[in-house]
């Protein structure tokens, strides 16, 4: 995890494998866009309020690298409420742990899957990808 973000964002490694992993670029409320100093900046989505979504942003300024970024809130409202596996039915569930966040699918004692990190969005966002690459979420 990156020391210089705000917890509740994507890192930008995380937003580039969200992308490759086909997650919608417009559902994205935030987004980096590189500075002087050869890093990036985050700002949030309502920056760009003139454009009606991020594939505008990015035709009116094609040569600017902006990558989509998504805070915890936006991932939770694009994660399944449950997932099947063999007729069994996952509920997502979130659960606040001392050392951080997990985020699981579990309909019993033992979790279908589960992710436990200190920064509950790097759980959800590591969610999302193991989902994608598993066939739950289809690309």
């Amino acid at each position: 995890m990156e020391n210089n973000r705000p917890l509740g964002w994507t890192t930008l490694e995380e937003a580039k494998l969200l992308v490759e992993a086909a997650l919608d670029s417009n559902t994205a409320d935030m987004y980096y866009e590189p500075n002087d100093d050869g890093g990036y900046c985050i700002y949030p989505h309502s920056q760009c309020n003139s454009y009606k979504n991020y594939d505008e942003y990015k035709e009116q300024w094609p040569d600017i690298e902006i990558i989509p970024c998504w805070s915890a809130g936006a991932l939770i409202g694009l994660l399944p409420g449950e997932i099947r596996k063999d007729k069994t039915t996952h509920p997502l569930i979130i659960l606040k742990e001392n050392e951080g966040y997990c985020v699981e699918y579990n309909a019993n004692v033992i979790p279908l899957i589960g992710f436990c990190m200190p920064s509950l969005t790097d759980a959800l966002a590591t969610m999302y990808i193991w989902l994608t690459q598993n066939g739950f979420i289809k690309k």
